[in-house]
């Protein structure tokens, strides 16, 4: 629904991508769009961001809405803040257009986030651990200590990670 509103006030998407793949195949992903154009419903309005640029969309909760509004996306959220910089970096795109939805009420927010090459070359060094340790059967540190910790409950590995 975001995307047909954001091509109703004119912006122009790509063709969907196949998305980037690295590693073998072994890590992939995809954006939510590139928007690679602008036709203004009424001549002369000049498009309000740069292009191109990737797309990206979450639809959440209305307290995380109000919590990323507040916050901006990369202090509300490293891990979706990573994933547009990994995006950028292999579509070359400097800028991504981050727009979430409040699932409550439907209000929406946009956020434009440009690209931090230092950043994603540090992201892409902690992929490129991962998958090398991988390869060698070697066991990277766990991300907490505490079992508990919400992210490992989230974990698909969890059991063998905390030999439950």
């Amino acid at each position: 629904m975001c995307r047909r509103w954001l091509s109703d006030a004119g912006f122009v998407f790509d063709k969907p991508s196949s998305g980037i793949s690295d590693f073998d195949g072994k890590f992939q992903g995809h954006e939510d769009g590139v928007i690679r154009g602008w036709a203004p419903r009424i001549v002369g309005d000049a498009c309000p961001i740069a292009l191109p640029s990737v797309w990206e969309h979450k639809a959440m909760k209305d307290d995380q809405w109000k919590k990323l509004q507040k916050e901006k996306l990369k202090k509300f959220s490293s891990t979706y803040h990573g994933q547009v910089m990994i995006e950028m970096h292999y579509m070359k795109i400097s800028q991504t257009l981050f727009s979430a939805t409040n699932a409550n009420t439907m209000e929406i927010y946009h956020e434009m986030i440009p690209y931090d090459a230092s950043e994603a070359a540090m992201i892409m060094a902690k992929i490129a651990r991962v998958f090398d340790a991988t390869h060698l059967c070697e066991l990277l540190p766990r991300i907490s200590a505490d079992n508990s910790y919400y992210l490992c409950k989230y974990c698909p590995f969890y059991n063998i990670c905390w030999k439950v």
